[in-house]
């Protein structure tokens, strides 16, 4: 289907409308300020999740007729339409993608500020949510929480993530305000100031009894008929095994686990004869009380380095800036060789 296929419709899908007339700018100040409500940004971030007007109302638990009258009262509002209406539900016009995204700055502002108030009211330190990929956790992460909880222990630390991709989502989502990761996808340096930090070492890991400990693989092109634990596609570490694939022109592996979870993607690893491809210091307790094996393979395929994320343009928490600092401290202590050699790298 097309953009020419796409009428603007009445909400109620009965007949064609003339679209709403758009208002003065001064105008419009005035009729936000006036007429604007939380329920109508919760309607716009919900809609722009789901696309659908049915399970939107769900989702917010209210009627299909009064999530119909809370979105005409937005588009009358703004005089434009921001939802193209269709037999399969929603489609976001181009300005109305923009203001989902505010929608989502809005109300990931507000939670935030909610959180952070509510510490504070029963005698706390605030507020800090972050995301953090696992590569990052052992040696980043987890040592400056605990250095933050030293100086501010009633600073309440909210701590998302697993893997970049479901990290930049969050960031995108206005649900996070600062991360450790990498980017996922195109565009979104526009959108994101990034500091390097480093980066960490892949390993191919097995359980113990897998044949493949006493018959080590001579390359990866031996385990392309193995069973594989893999991250999902959109992950930049299953990105950097499909090239490593592709750079011996081998096809994709048949008997595949999808996993997002890494915790999980080890446990299944350790019941199974499968291989799966993680970060050097996700598995290292693992691997020094021996519940899994390092396969001898070398990677031909380096993924980018990781870092610190920032939304462009907006003013971080006193607890967000010691953060940052105190992570940065740690770099200049001793922190792991590649990351101090990325960090280097960059600033020159």
């Amino acid at each position: 289907m097309t953009n020419e296929d796409f009428i603007y419709y009445d909400s109620q899908m009965e007949s064609p409308t003339t679209p709403p007339k758009a208002p003065s700018e001064e105008l419009l100040m005035q009729r936000l300020q006036n007429r604007l409500r939380l329920k109508h940004f919760a309607l716009l971030r919900t809609l722009g999740e789901c696309l659908n007007l049915h399970l939107a109302a769900e989702e917010l638990n209210m009627t299909q007729p009064s999530a119909t009258k809370l979105l005409q009262d937005v588009e009358s509002l703004l005089g434009l339409p921001l939802f193209l209406r269709h037999s399969r539900g929603l489609k976001p016009t181009p300005l109305g993608q923009e203001v989902i995204a505010y929608a989502q700055l809005m109300l990931g502002q507000l939670g935030h500020f909610t959180a952070d108030l509510e510490s504070k009211r029963h005698g706390g330190h605030g507020f800090l949510s972050i995301g953090a990929i696992m590569g990052a956790a052992p040696d980043l992460v987890a040592p400056a929480v605990a250095r933050m909880k030293i100086r501010y222990p009633k600073l309440t630390i909210q701590v998302l993530g697993d893997t970049s991709d479901q990290v930049m989502q969050l960031m995108e989502a206005h649900q996070l305000e600062l991360a450790i990761c990498r980017f996922s996808a195109a565009g979104q340096h526009a959108h994101f100031n990034f500091e390097a930090l480093g980066n960490e070492k892949l390993l191919f890991v097995v359980a113990p009894h897998n044949p493949l400990v006493q018959k080590p693989p001579a390359s990866i092109a031996d385990l392309n008929n193995e069973a594989w634990v893999v991250q999902p596609l959109s992950s930049p570490s299953r990105v950097l095994l499909e090239r490593e694939f592709a750079s011996q022109n081998l096809p994709r592996p048949g008997n595949l686990i999808e996993c997002s979870s890494i915790f999980a993607a080890l446990q299944i690893v350790q019941q199974t004869n499968a291989v799966t491809h993680l970060p050097e210091p996700v598995v290292r307790e693992a691997l020094q009380a021996g519940r899994v094996v390092a396969l001898p393979l070398i990677h031909h395929v380096a993924l980018p380095e990781y870092g610190l994320l920032t939304r462009r343009g907006a003013r971080l928490s006193p607890a967000a800036e010691e953060f940052i600092e105190t992570v940065r401290g740690l770099l200049a202590e001793g922190a792991p060789a590649g990351a101090r050699r990325q960090r280097a790298r960059s600033a020159g």
